[in-house]
């Protein structure tokens, strides 16, 4: 439903951009994470750049806002001229 909303409402255009980033709570979110990867790939989005970082998720433990470890990326239109994914630059943050 993401990649959908994603592809429907980006801009067109190689130009435009879309920043994504999801939690890796467990191996659950983790497999999401990949299958939007698959899923935006296959509708003709390019990864620019991606890293991790840690964040605060909103679950809380015991009370307090806890730590997570976070995938993000930078995803474009890929180019009607070039079917072909670009390469993906990782960022270390």
């Amino acid at each position: 439903m993401l990649a959908q909303a994603i592809d429907l409402y980006l801009q067109k255009g190689s130009d435009s951009r879309v920043v994504i980033e999801l939690p890796y709570r467990d191996h659950v979110t983790r497999a999401m994470a990949e299958n939007l990867r698959n899923i935006l790939d296959g509708r003709g989005f390019d990864l620019l750049e991606e890293g991790e970082e840690i964040g605060f998720d909103d679950w809380e433990e015991n009370g307090e806002m806890a730590e997570v470890k976070c995938w993000w990326g930078i995803w474009t239109r890929r180019s009607p001229q070039n079917e072909e994914p670009r390469p993906v630059q990782e960022s270390q943050a």
